[in-house]
């Protein structure tokens, strides 16, 4: 009787170092992910101040582009630019808000960049990009979401990206959450501006 009672107390002290071990190793994953929540939220602040200072960065561009648009385009053709061609700003304008205008002013059929689906409408990976042409009579009204768009706006004007004198122009538009990635591409031809390529890279 005397050697049932003491591995009964053994099985009973073995059972609760077993359980405190669990309990402990219970608590240190409840506070691990505690401290992963806690990083997490630090990211987010982190992408969110990120991001802002991204926008501010994209407007204070957008309006230098602005103030440079009339010196680049009233240029010599020396300079890589057309005399007295039109003022980018003020037909871009136009090009968005009147669709008689747009479709008079791109050059047909246009060249366009986008992501190849597959059968099932995916996505493949790596991915794979097309070049279709669109015709006149297949073009569809386009303000390239220029009053909505809550993606960052970038203007170039050239196809380099780099700020310098041409009669070139690229509108970017680009988000960080939504992986828009589109690209515009206009250019001068008699003195005026035309849209001839249109690339929509986002996933």
């Amino acid at each position: 009787m005397r050697n049932t009672l003491i591995i009964f107390f053994i099985v009973l002290t073995l059972a609760s170092c077993e359980n405190n071990e669990y309990e402990k190793r219970i608590t240190e994953l409840c506070n691990m992910n505690e401290r992963l929540a806690q990083e997490n939220d630090m990211l987010k602040q982190e992408l969110a101040i990120l991001e802002r200072r991204t926008a501010d960065l994209i407007f204070s561009n957008v309006e230098l582009a602005k103030r440079i648009s009339v010196p680049i385009d009233s240029k010599s053709q020396g300079d890589g630019l057309v005399e007295n061609s039109e003022e980018f700003w003020p037909f871009l304008e136009k090009f968005v808000s009147d669709e008689s205008f747009q479709i008079t002013r791109i050059l047909f059929p246009v060249e366009f960049e986008t992501i190849q689906l597959n059968e099932n409408g995916d996505v493949d990976v790596p991915v794979n990009l097309v070049t279709l042409f669109i015709k006149a009579k297949d073009w569809k009204h386009d303000d390239l979401g220029y009053f909505s768009r809550n993606e960052g706006m970038q203007i170039y004007d050239n196809y380099e990206m780099k700020f310098r004198s041409t009669d070139e122009r690229i509108i970017h538009f680009y988000g960080v959450e939504t992986s828009v990635n589109t690209l515009y591409y206009f250019k001068v031809q008699y003195g005026e501006w035309f849209l001839f390529r249109k690339e929509l890279l986002g996933i």
